[in-house]
């Protein structure tokens, strides 16, 4: 009974638990944007930065303050404290909206209020979808805007969804253009037409109608909704009892943005980028499954004029990597029951191997009833904790056959052997269980990362030992092996008395020269620390990916419409290297983070691109970096081109990072 429900518990945690590619990071990394137009970058350091840095100050659990102040902008990072947790950083949030709405009360005017940006940790988004203009007509970005945005809200509806952001969009806006002459021989300004405009945009009840029987609130119906609207605003009141209505002075016409902040492209072709994010804590496979089917149901309601390219698809990653190391898993385990099948026999073996699944769901059920989730690091855990969970079952299984073999009976011999056994392998248990605890309590992004590796091991270790001194012991006593020796090695395991009485001699031997026996113990491990410095070092390993980022930067004072002239010239020339699939760009900001430690912080940069690169095989990677870095520092001399591979880990900006500090003047 109790290895049924360990089946069933541990199977129905393995069918329902969350499955992610890898670990989620706790969000310790707001970004706070606050727009001053027409304001000088002195003005806005002066004006804005200074003073949400002086109200940030204040706040404990921030870590380190970046900002960066440009004309009209202000971008400022946050680094929390590596203690934040996901329980406590929302109520760091909240201080942090607190304090910048205190801020704002001394911006000037002209400035906006602070936008406090709390969602983009270090998570990836699930699904990238590109909206593309394949008509002959010319392209319509108005149409591609309003097509993104219903299947935006579509995706919303997706169970498990948390977040969905378009980037590259087009912006509408209103846009007067007035004649300065005739305004001075009105007596007018700017500033009196800004004044009117916003005097006549109605947001709040005009009063109230209260009877004996009613109370209503009246409000004005004259809110700016249409050029027409606006055109109809009273500017002047003339002596004759005429008036000068805004339309008179200006022209009033919607159009979009120019320049634009944003400008994606696909494989060279203006796009308008959709981003779709998973919640925590539910199955990507299944969410990524309702997603495509949304986009694939959306894509024939709209036709053949305008494509929906999927550029990144999480779960196929997912499910990718999660299979790998399940393999790996499943060739470990098969490996350890070929070896214990030699060396103790094929009943031992099964006795042995039985442990196995049973640890490995037991596991599976203690993790998920924690709020574990499988991805990577958890797999991996228990990849590692394979090698060190059989050797409890071996030791009692060898213990128990031993006894029967000698003839005692079944219960004797498994009390025999529980009494024998319980205190060594309770110790040699935790002292493995304590040695992987600093795993568990590495603190900051990398201890979110790592953490559920030492979970892993450590709840596999505890199982292993509760399961190999109960029911592995169970099992021995009545279904062990009493074949008494010699006999054949399929039956007992493989035997060498040559072998073993050369080993037994070479033992006694170093028993006697107790000096030499601790020399040569020593003597393996020294030279394997020797030997490691000859290795290269990296905490966190590179990622078998077939895509890698590129950003480029131009000279500060580049407009987006240069950065985007220069992209579509490098990105002609990567797309003729015969290994890449695909690129895809965000130029004027960050590209919507398709690897979970990639931290979108480059708003509001008309001098930035950065791109995704998509090639056949992951093995081409590095080969297309050095022949992109190369291309660069040959035909680009005047671009500042990264082109690098993901790595596994926390985000960080680079592998090397200086830092240069001098006075204002």
């Amino acid at each position: 009974m109790v290895i049924v429900v360990i089946c069933v518990a541990g199977i129905s945690s393995l069918t329902t638990m969350p499955r992610q590619e890898d670990p989620r990071i706790t969000n310790r990394n707001p970004i706070v944007t606050t727009l001053m137009p027409g304001a000088s970058a002195e003005r806005v350091e002066a004006l804005v930065t200074e003073k949400i840095e002086d109200a940030l100050d204040e706040i404990a659990e921030i870590k380190n303050v970046e900002s960066t102040s440009r004309p009209g902008i202000s971008l400022i990072s946050i680094e929390l404290a590596d203690a934040v947790t996901t329980n406590t950083n929302e109520d760091i949030f909240s201080k942090i909206r607190d304090r910048l709405d205190a801020a704002s009360r001394d911006f000037p005017p002209e400035a906006l209020p602070p936008d406090f940006d709390d969602k983009r940790g270090a998570v990836a988004f699930g699904l990238v979808v590109a909206l593309q203009w394949q008509a002959s007509s010319e392209v319509q970005l108005g149409l591609l805007d309003r097509l993104a945005e219903t299947l935006a809200d579509r995706l919303r509806n997706v169970p498990g969804t948390e977040l969905v952001r378009l980037y590259g969009e087009p912006e509408e806006q209103l846009t007067l253009e007035v004649d300065p002459n005739e305004l001075t021989a009105l007596g007018l300004s700017t500033g009196i037409l800004a004044r009117r405009l916003a005097e006549a945009d109605a947001k709040g009840p005009a009063g109230f109608w209260r009877s004996a029987d009613t109370n209503l609130a009246l409000e004005f119906s004259g809110e700016l909704d249409s050029t027409a609207r606006i055109r109809s605003i009273p500017i002047l009141e003339n002596e004759d009892g005429s008036v000068l209505r805004l339309g008179d002075l200006a022209d009033v016409r919607k159009e979009y943005r120019s320049p634009p902040s944003e400008i994606g492209l696909s494989n060279g072709q203006r796009t308008v980028l959709l981003a779709a994010r998973p919640q925590d804590g539910i199955r990507l496979d299944s969410w990524g499954e309702q997603a495509r089917q949304e986009v694939a149901a959306y894509q024939t309601e709209i036709g053949g004029g305008i494509v929906l390219e999927t550029v990144f698809d999480q779960s196929d990653y997912t499910q990718q990597r999660l299979s790998e190391l399940g393999a790996n898993l499943l060739m470990g385990a098969l490996v350890i029951l070929a070896v214990i099948g030699v060396m103790m026999g094929w009943r031992s073996s099964l006795l042995v191997g039985a442990a196995l699944p049973l640890t490995a769901l037991a596991t599976v059920f203690v993790v998920a009833s924690s709020g574990g989730e499988l991805h990577q690091m958890s797999i991996f855990g228990m990849i590692i904790a394979l090698g060190l969970l059989i050797d409890n079952a071996i030791v009692v299984v060898d213990e128990a056959t031993q006894r029967l073999r000698r003839g005692m009976e079944t219960l004797a011999a498994v009390e025999d052997t529980l009494r024998h056994l319980f205190v060594p392998l309770l110790a040699s248990t935790l002292t493995t269980v304590l040695a992987f605890m600093p795993i568990v309590l590495l603190p900051g992004n990398a201890g979110d990362f790592v953490r559920s590796i030492g979970t892993s091991v450590m709840v596999a270790l505890v199982s292993s030992f509760l399961i190999s001194l109960g029911l592995i012991l169970a099992l021995t006593g009545l279904f062990g092996s009493r074949q008494p020796l010699p006999a054949p090695w399929w039956k007992v395991g493989f035997s060498s008395r040559r072998l073993e009485a050369t080993y037994r001699k070479a033992m006694l031997w170093l028993m006697h020269r107790p000096l030499l026996a601790m020399a040569l113990a020593m003597l393996f491990p020294l030279v394997g620390f020797g030997l490691a410095t000859t290795l290269g070092s990296q905490f966190f390993p590179r990622v078998d990916r077939n895509m890698l980022e590129v950003t480029v930067r131009l000279p500060s004072q580049a407009s987006i419409a240069a950065t985007a002239a220069s992209i579509r010239e490098l990105d002609a020339r990567l797309r003729n290297d015969p290994v890449v699939q695909r690129t895809d760009w965000l130029v004027g900001a960050s590209y919507p983070s398709v690897y979970y430690n990639l931290v979108m912080n480059q708003d509001n940069t008309p001098s930035f691109a950065h791109g995704i690169i998509t090639t056949q095989d992951a093995a081409q990677v590095e080969g297309l970096i050095r022949r992109i870095q190369a291309l660069a520092a040959r035909d680009f001399p005047g671009l500042e081109v990264t082109a690098t591979e993901f790595a596994q880990g926390p985000p960080q900006d680079a592998p090397i990072v200086f830092r240069l500090f001098g006075p204002d003047n």
